[in-house]
């Protein structure tokens, strides 16, 4: 039968809600999306992000699932609050695209973090953010004509599917707009010269939104999006000047799923290139069930370039070939025309 796997995937999240978010193999590459909490930790005065990514797109039957991002935060009063305090303030912009019926969402987010010190002797911050999203979640073709269900299977068609019979499905809606809150919190800090570290956590969805797109399959209990919870960690570990090790994980949980993502880049420093430093980062993560990432990094003055493939090695792996799919992370971080960052060290979570 036509694109089974597509099917399955697709009519599961059109029966009621999103079961699970959209999300990154690079996770750290999104850090406002990770943790509002991360809004406005930069080495820098700001910073512009952006992310691609395509999966399952192994198979010229099946639509690949596509996600876009960008986003753009700054730290502000960095010098006029109490101590080494500061804020933090920005926005994004995420689509996310599935199948045929081009089912998925288009959002945007606006961020505010404190970030509080809390010594002087070591630099060390706790941060608290918050985020508020406004999306549009459903159908970009109608489901009726672009979805094939199960009443229209027909044994007695040479492609065991019966165009012209009815779905059975009621549909009272194909799109949904809702307005949604996440919090987060994160401590960071320089231990010593050569070691960074940051843990974090943060809990999405605080408002509960309902999305419910067919009629009598879903109590108005059973179409709220679920809270996810994220717990994050990492740090920079430097060897010698020329080499460190960047270990994250990530775990997330968003009612029956659990994701469960670690991992570590190795980086190496080449020196200066032209008249700014560079360096290139290689590694690998592993998300517990699903798939091997395999990554690699360049960060050349303001600009780190960062590309990934996953290799799935879950029980989609007859049909996949281990194939999984590309993602692409880009940063860019700069400084103000009357920048105050050169009268000490910021310090700022490394990954």
């Amino acid at each position: 039968m036509k694109k089974i796997l597509q099917l399955i995937v697709v009519l599961s999240i059109a029966n009621s809600v999103f079961a699970q978010d959209f999300h990154f193999s690079q996770f750290f590459a999104s850090p406002m999306d990770l943790n509002p909490a991360m809004t406005g930790a930069i080495k820098g005065d700001w910073r512009v992000t952006g992310n691609y990514r395509s999966q399952w797109g192994w198979s010229s039957k099946v639509t690949p699932f596509q996600t876009v991002g960008a986003g753009y935060d700054m730290a502000i009063l960095r010098n006029s609050l109490p101590g080494g305090d500061f804020i933090g303030i920005g926005g994004s912009f995420f689509s996310d695209q599935a199948g045929d019926a081009k089912f998925g969402s288009r959002q945007v987010g606006g961020y505010i973090s404190y970030h509080k010190e809390l010594s002087k002797s070591t630099p060390m911050f706790l941060s608290l953010g918050l985020r508020g999203t406004y999306s549009q979640v459903g159908f970009g073709k109608s489901p009726a004509t672009a979805l094939y269900f199960d009443s229209q299977y027909d044994p007695s068609f040479s492609n065991n599917y019966n165009q012209f019979a009815l779905s059975g499905e009621n549909f009272i809606s194909t799109n949904r707009n809702i307005f949604d809150l996440s919090a987060g919190l994160m401590w960071y800090a320089n231990l010593n010269e050569g070691f960074n570290v940051y843990a974090g956590a943060a809990l999405s969805h605080l408002t509960s939104p309902k999305i419910q797109f067919l009629s009598g399959t879903a109590t108005p209990e059973d179409a709220k999006i679920f809270r996810k919870l994220t717990l994050h960690a990492g740090a920079q570990i430097d060897l010698n000047g020329d080499v460190a090790f960047l270990p994250s994980f990530i775990i997330l949980k968003q009612g029956p799923a659990t994701e469960f993502n670690i991992g570590s880049f190795a980086k190496f420093n080449l020196g200066e290139i032209g008249a700014y430093e560079a360096a290139w980062s290689i590694g690998g993560w592993y998300r517990l069930g699903d798939a091997a990432v395999l990554a690699t990094r360049i960060d050349y003055a303001h600009l780190s370039i960062g590309f990934s493939y996953d290799l799935n090695v879950s029980s989609l792996i007859k049909a996949s070939k281990i194939a999984g799919g590309p993602e692409l992370a880009i940063a860019y971080t700069g400084k103000l025309p009357k920048s105050t960052i050169g009268r000490g060290k910021i310090l700022c979570p490394r990954f």
